[in-house]
């Protein structure tokens, strides 16, 4: 019995590795989704005057943390409302996403990378213990005890935040580090 079942084990493992191996974010892949990104700005030009395609304004706290969190999943979501949709897919697909799914998960993980990087760069030292001076210098402010809770909520998700940046793998950080300055000029074209 074991002689029969080290041989599947081996040809399972060997099928999976093209699977593993894909989820490496490499060059290529963001290099896709920056282009990507080009052309759904071109489009958005296009259909300015539909809200579905790039809302962002009127939302709660717990919708606006759900867009920082997961901004590219938020944007595909609200994507299949829009007039635009059909001519969204055509994008995402010519630059090598097979689904708005992948096209969103790809696009978080790439985001989560390049806020990393960047929290690295701007907060550097421990985040925790920064946190943890900043609630201090809260609570000596003198601010109402409504005012120190609002605060501490707003803390409290940011911490969250962070701590997923914190968590990201070191390799996306490396991939991303090429493109951060072309991202950042992405939103002003």
């Amino acid at each position: 019995m074991k002689k029969i079942t080290v041989p599947f084990f081996l040809i399972g493992l060997m099928l999976c590795m093209p699977l593993l191996a894909s989820d490496a974010l490499t060059s290529k892949t963001v290099r896709n989704f920056i282009d990507s990104i080009k052309g759904l700005e071109q489009l958005s030009k296009k259909y300015e005057d539909d809200k579905n395609f790039a809302s962002g304004g009127g939302k709660s706290m717990d919708e606006t943390m759900q867009m920082i969190q997961s901004p590219f999943s938020t944007a595909a979501t609200e994507m299949k409302a829009s007039q635009a949709y059909k001519e969204y897919l055509n994008v995402i697909k010519r630059h090598g996403f097979d689904t708005p799914e992948q096209w969103s998960q790809v696009g978080n993980r790439i985001y989560y990378a390049i806020a990393a990087v960047q929290m690295e760069r701007e907060m550097p030292g421990d985040i925790d213990q920064q946190m943890a001076q900043a609630q201090e210098q809260m609570r000596a402010s003198g601010m109402s005890a409504e005012q120190q809770k609002m605060m501490m909520d707003m803390m409290a998700a940011s911490r969250q935040v962070m701590q997923q940046f914190k968590n990201v793998p070191q390799a996306d950080r490396d991939v991303v580090k090429p493109f951060i300055e072309e991202f950042e000029r992405l939103g002003d074209e």
